[in-house]
């Protein structure tokens, strides 16, 4: 079993993304953080094997907070998943350690693809991110 923390400041954005985990046999969600610094709290005090991160929390966002999970504890993986697929987000998510990034418009089926990805150690990007990616790479 896949144990998942899911870090959004949206209510609606959590209960989403638990409902459409709920249909995944192998996927569990162990707990919620509503901002960054309650996301490392939990994911210390729970130890799940991934986190979906929002980049835009308040207090601290994703990114202090997956850079802060990764000086704690290497053994959780932190999958962002946001809205925003620009370049300098791009990059300043990578610089975390972070082994992938969901946008906010992927497929639904996307989602458990990803966190299984992500949980045997691979990278996972969405299509979207991948194009910005790839074009940064070839200039």
């Amino acid at each position: 079993m896949i144990r998942v923390l899911i870090a959004d400041d949206h209510a609606l954005m959590r209960d989403g993304l638990k409902a459409m985990l709920g249909r995944a046999k192998d996927i569990e969600v162990v707990g919620e953080a509503r901002d960054g610094l309650e996301a490392v709290e939990e994911a210390l005090n729970l130890a799940p094997d991934v986190v979906l991160m929002d980049l835009m929390m308040p207090d601290v966002n994703g990114i202090k907070a997956a850079e802060q999970i990764h000086a704690l504890t290497t053994d959780i993986k932190v999958l962002f998943v946001s809205g925003h697929a620009d370049e300098l987000v791009l990059r300043q998510a990578l610089k975390t350690g972070a082994h992938g990034y969901l946008v906010k418009t992927a497929n639904p089926m996307e989602l458990p693809l990803a966190i299984r990805a992500v949980h045997r150690g691979e990278m996972y990007f969405s299509p979207e991110v991948f194009s910005v990616l790839s074009e940064e790479l070839a200039r």
